[in-house]
């Protein structure tokens, strides 16, 4: 057994994939019992200590076990490299069905989140892999550690899952088998060490703000959702909200605060709530239609909320989109089931799910191959300013390393 460490991960890391890399090539046999922490140290030019740091970790994930003399075997059934049928096979943990997502989310309603788990199937489909789709809310401590003992080819997390509890509890297990992760969100909702795949919100929200501001518009209102029932994510409202900023700073104009509604807004309300909604939104917005400094545009963080704006605007006696613009973002205000009762935004941005479900199945790809840098990679997709019935194209992607130190700002 030879290993050789690399100087840019933690050396205790290191050790815990190595160890379970021979585990599961074979090298390692159930019951053989592991050379000694010194021997293990001088091998892969590390110390006794950072070892056993290493086997009381792979004690806990049961991957070892302690003998009375001291020493460790290796325990449970790993497999042989290439002959195991996740060894075939990329596990999706998303909150969806890909499988019915196909049928009911493509061709024509790729603005929703479950258009991302269709790329990767249909990513998949053109491989000779094998996908296994795992719900996170339906999966025990007993299947994870079957996940773990029998490590597929590859990890793919979607956003509806990135919150869940378990997801990093299953990340930083399957990372430790060398199991190559890639998330579909960026630092920091998501864990340290993974490759990841986000829309450029960034730029979406900076192509949307000028839009805006070519239309005459010079008070600009960003329009959030802190969701009650769900933690908002940091980074990619972070980054949408830099956008605006930039947009504005570049034109000379006013940065405004962004008006944060603390409520539970979505695209799948009943006609009660969404009447509701509106209503209470246009109490929040009385000020700032009405007020001495009355903006003349306001920016939704979705389409969902965009229509709630609209139909606000309305209520409160501003027709929207010729006294007020209101733009939206995901392209989604079509699929809305009380679309009939507001206009829809003025314009938006399509985050091309599609798309970024199959920018996932390339980048892991990339990564068993090797034709990655040892650091982890971020992957920004063009998103498209979508205006009424005209379409603007964004550039191409770029892709940038991870620094495990990097703040939201600086990526």
């Amino acid at each position: 057994m030879v290993s050789v460490l690399n100087k840019k991960v933690r050396p205790r890391l290191q050790v815990i994939q190595q160890i379970s890399r021979w585990i599961g090539e074979g090298v390692l046999q159930p019951g053989e019992v592991l050379p000694s922490m010194q021997a293990l140290g001088q091998q892969m030019g590390v110390s006794p200590a950072t070892v056993l740091e290493a086997l009381r970790e792979l004690e806990t994930e049961e991957f070892v076990r302690s003998l009375d003399n001291g020493q460790r075997a290796v325990i449970g059934f790993r497999r042989a490299q290439g002959t195991s049928l996740l060894a075939r096979t990329f596990v999706i943990l998303s909150d969806s069905d890909p499988f019915e997502a196909q049928a009911e989310y493509y061709p024509v309603r790729q603005g929703w989140a479950q258009a991302v788990d269709v790329g990767v199937l249909k990513s998949v489909r053109n491989t000779a892999m094998h996908l296994l789709a795992m719900r996170p809310s339906a999966i025990t401590d007993t299947q994870i550690r079957h996940l773990i003992n029998d490590p597929p080819c590859g990890l793919l997390v979607t956003p509806s899952t990135t919150e869940h509890p378990v997801i990093r509890d299953i990340v930083s297990k399957c990372r430790k088998t060398g199991t190559p992760v890639v998330f579909q969100a960026a630092p920091p909702d998501a864990p340290d060490g993974v490759d990841c795949i986000e829309s450029d919100h960034e730029a979406g929200s900076y192509e949307l703000t000028q839009w805006l501001i070519q239309q005459g518009c010079r008070r600009i209102q960003p329009l959030w959702a802190r969701y009650t029932k769900h933690v908002t994510p940091r980074g990619w409202l972070v980054r949408r909200e830099a956008g605006y900023a930039r947009a504005c700073r570049d034109a000379g104009l006013e940065v405004l605060s962004p008006l944060m509604i603390e409520s539970e807004y979505n695209a799948i309300a009943s006609q009660q709530e969404f009447d509701r909604d509106s209503f209470t939104l246009a109490g929040r917005l009385w000020e700032y239609l009405h007020g001495a400094k009355p903006v003349d545009a306001v920016l939704a963080i979705s389409d969902g909320l965009a229509l709630n704006a609209t139909a606000a605007c309305r209520i409160l006696k501003r027709e929207p989109n010729r006294d007020v613009l209101v733009a939206g973002y995901d392209n989604y205000w079509m699929d809305h089931p009380w679309r009939a009762d507001a206009p829809p935004p003025a314009a938006t941005v399509d985050k091309c799910n599609l798309r970024l479900g199959q920018e996932m199945v390339s980048l892991l790809e990339e990564r068993i191959a090797g034709r990655l840098p040892a650091e982890p990679q971020i992957r920004f997709i063009p998103a498209t300013l979508v205006v009424g019935e005209g379409v603007v194209q964004r550039p191409t992607l770029r892709t940038e390393p991870i620094s495990v130190s990097e703040s939201v700002g600086t990526i």
